[in-house]
């Protein structure tokens, strides 16, 4: 029936969508004190509270990379004030990859390496870049992979 992705949700969040796109049937089941309800609803609403559910999950991952995942002491603050910063040579290697890594993305054809950036920097799903290329998810998922494969073979060589 749903073959939608799991998304992280808010706990706050009060209703849960199911679709069969086979039959063009759309629900949206919610909870009201001791009983389930399930109303079958337009698809344009479906597409709506979709794309806030997308929304939510974006801004779930996004608080989970900002907020602090230890906790905060005396001792690890003094740890991270006394962490000796980067060394020249790190910080020389780290430019020399960065160098390596832009030549090798020039390597890509100008779809595959957008359609990397899109997946990979800007986190947009397949389903998301085909639908703004207007070409299929395949096309997308394969592109990809034929960029990651030249990828690899560009740092085989060095």
């Amino acid at each position: 029936m749903d073959k939608r992705p799991k998304r992280s949700r808010d706990k706050y969040n009060p209703y849960t969508l199911h679709s069969d796109k086979s039959k063009n049937i759309y629900k949206v089941s919610f909870s009201n004190i001791n009983q389930k309800i399930k109303i079958e609803i337009p698809k344009k609403i479906f597409e709506q509270l979709d794309e806030f559910e997308k929304e939510d999950a974006r801004q779930i991952q996004e608080r989970k990379r900002h907020y602090e995942q230890n906790t905060v002491t005396e001792i690890t603050l003094n740890k991270r004030a006394f962490d000796r910063p980067e060394d020249i040579d790190e910080i020389v290697i780290k430019n020399i990859y960065s160098k390596k890594l832009e030549q090798a993305l020039k390597t890509l054809t100008k779809e595959q390496r957008r359609r990397i950036l899109l997946y990979y920097d800007y986190q947009l799903t397949m389903e998301e870049i085909a639908k703004v290329e207007s070409c299929s998810k395949q096309s997308v998922q394969e592109s990809i992979e034929w960029g990651i494969k030249k990828l690899k073979k560009f740092f085989e060589k060095f």
